[in-house]
């Protein structure tokens, strides 16, 4: 594992654990010895023997290897579209097992010497074992604190969308604000269109005067004549001019009238449509915070489940480990 008292110590893997496999040496059913492997890791341990297919191994089990064989770890690996490939996040050990040489008069002594030694690394084991299991407590503690980040990046973002959504409302009441300041300086042109019409008319009239006065006055026959001639040609002309502005004028404010309608009533329906969309948003709003709360809740319910399992398997994993020392002490 990671550990770097251990007989083999691996660093360049982020998915082994502090103890990720142990190997060791157990009495056979036959009365010899047989090489035995255990996982004690989060992500898993693989054993393949020769010809054989790739086998995952229990945590805590003791299962044995034979010669050739091959242990794989880790066996949970990143997904590889977001992180390097499989065979790079992994590691393959092939075990070669050494017919054992020599013994005879101390062979007695050589167990005996061998026993205690194993009785000391088991305990030296052992405390490995509680530091392993701190230490993967630590990182289960780092992943719910990740979590929790994650819950708050989420409210963060609720929180700029709702901004978002208030600066979009602000920009089309902007708009609103905009197209009703154009519809005032549509009306202030006519307006003045208007009054350069009745100035006009109020120089015609002045003309008019001008023309009566000139009557009073003594002035050739023939100049009046020809005058008069003149206005008799333009009086028809100025009676078309004055319906042609009178109809216009009609036709303008109908036109007016039909556009304030219009626009009013786009208004009322685009206010309508605005009420009824802040509804749905209110209440789709309310339906996920109630989804939240309710994921979150069966969350802590699961996660609480988990936590009780995993702390009820380390409790037997314990008792277990103790009845076995006290075993191999017997």
């Amino acid at each position: 594992g990671r550990n770097p008292k251990g007989n083999v110590a691996i660093k360049e893997l982020t998915g082994v654990s502090w103890n990720h496999l142990e190997l060791k040496l157990v009495s056979s059913p036959s009365g010899g010895a047989q090489l035995v492997a255990s996982d004690s890791s989060s992500n898993g341990t693989g054993l393949q023997v020769k010809g054989g297919d790739l086998r995952k191994l229990k945590k805590g089990e003791e299962l044995p290897v034979p010669d050739g064989a091959t242990l794989i770890f880790p066996m949970t690996v990143k997904d590889e579209k977001t992180a390097e490939p499989i065979e790079a996040q992994r590691m393959a050990i092939v075990v070669r097992l050494l017919a054992a040489s020599g013994g005879g008069s101390g062979s007695g002594a050589s167990a005996a010497s061998e026993e205690a030694g194993g009785r000391k690394r088991k305990k030296a084991d052992a405390k490995e074992d509680s530091k392993a299991k701190k230490g993967d407590k630590d990182r289960d503690d780092h992943k719910k604190d990740k979590g929790k980040e994650k819950e708050k990046d989420k409210g963060k973002d609720k929180v700029n969308d709702s901004k978002d959504k208030d600066k979009r409302d602000r920009s089309r009441d902007k708009d609103k604000q905009k197209e009703r300041a154009k519809e005032v300086d549509k009306k202030k042109e006519r307006e003045k269109e208007r009054a350069d019409k009745e100035k006009e008319r109020a120089k015609e009239k002045e003309k008019a005067k001008e023309d009566e006065r000139d009557k009073k006055r003594p002035r050739d026959n023939r100049k009046e004549k020809e005058r008069e001639k003149e206005k008799e040609k333009e009086k028809p002309g100025r009676e078309k001019d004055r319906e042609k502005e009178r109809k216009d004028k009609e036709k303008r404010d109908k036109e007016d009238k039909e556009r304030e309608k219009m626009l009013l009533a786009v208004e009322q329906e685009f206010e309508e449509k605005e009420r009824l969309q802040r509804q749905k948003d209110a209440e789709a709003e309310r339906a996920r915070v109630q989804k939240r709360k309710e994921d979150e809740a069966e969350r802590l319910e699961r996660q609480k489940e988990e936590d009780e399992e995993r702390r009820k398997r380390e409790q037997e994993e314990e008792e277990e480990r103790k009845k076995r020392e006290q075993e191999e002490e017997e």
